[in-house]
């Protein structure tokens, strides 16, 4: 019979163990570890060479990890360590850096013919509860923003957190901007120096809110992120050719190649 709370594959404790044992403490210092790059390996040899991968960094992280602490598997190439002791900052941070030195010396012999070396990035997290392990990711994706290899402690105050909540700020405002019919073009004259006379128009797009509109460069990432971006362009080059139609005024639009293939694909 399967145990919900191992994992299959490396035959160590697995999410639904982690979820139910972070609860269970009042203190917890978590490490979730991810293997740099792993779809690669997967590509180039296989998902076998991968499951082979996959245990050996097993095996190297028990030897790796601090003395009683727990190991658990929670993903393909995703592991969580936790200790319950007390740390400072300083000493998480070189608990994770001495765990990722191991594996830049590291080679993984998988047989004859392969051997590996992979690295791995850590986001780290202290507090207790299921938040941790979130706030864990979210500590890798601020790293990887920037290099791999490394680890990083979250920082509720980070800039890359501001970024991240303003972005969803403005997914909400973009979504309503959308059905209260907010989004507008903007039609900014160019004038010609010598003759003093508008020659055409460049468009822009604006969110009206309350009177007020507001530029792209708020709301633009968060419509890329959201995978809206196309619904933008598409809104601005209907509002533009309806206007300019019964004019003889010429008219520019800032489009990307990008913005041109999604407008294609919905059609």
């Amino acid at each position: 019979m399967e145990n919900k709370h191992k994992d299959s594959l490396t035959n160590i404790s697995n999410r639904f163990a982690l979820m139910e044992y972070i609860q269970s403490v009042e203190h917890a210092n978590l490490f979730l570890i991810n293997v740099d790059n792993f779809s690669n390996i997967n590509g180039a040899f296989g998902f076998d060479v991968g499951d082979a991968v996959l245990i050996e960094i097993t095996r190297l992280l028990e030897i790796a990890k601090p003395l009683e602490s727990r190991l658990f598997r929670i993903n393909s190439d995703e592991f969580v360590i936790v200790t319950v002791d007390v740390m400072s900052h300083s000493a998480l941070s070189d608990v994770a850096s001495s765990m990722v030195s191991f594996f830049d010396q590291m080679d993984i012999v998988v047989s004859e013919d392969i051997s590996i070396k992979v690295s791995i990035s850590i986001g780290i997290s202290v507090g207790y509860g299921c938040e941790i392990l979130n706030q864990a990711k979210i500590a890798i994706k601020e790293l990887r923003e920037h290099r791999r290899g490394h680890s990083k402690i979250f920082d509720p105050n980070s800039m890359f957190i501001k970024k991240q909540k303003e972005n969803m700020y403005w997914v909400h405002k973009i979504k309503e901007a959308f059905e209260k019919e907010q989004l507008i073009t903007y039609y900014q004259p160019i004038i010609n120096n010598k003759t003093k006379k508008i020659e055409k128009y460049e468009c822009l797009v604006r969110i009206e809110d309350n009177g007020i509109l507001i530029p792209p460069i708020r709301f633009m990432e968060a419509s890329k992120l959201t995978g809206t971006l196309s619904l933008v362009t598409r809104r601005v080059i209907e509002q533009s050719f309806k206007t300019f139609s019964t004019t003889e005024y010429q008219f520019s639009i800032n489009i990307k190649h990008t913005d041109l293939f999604w407008c294609y694909l919905e059609d």
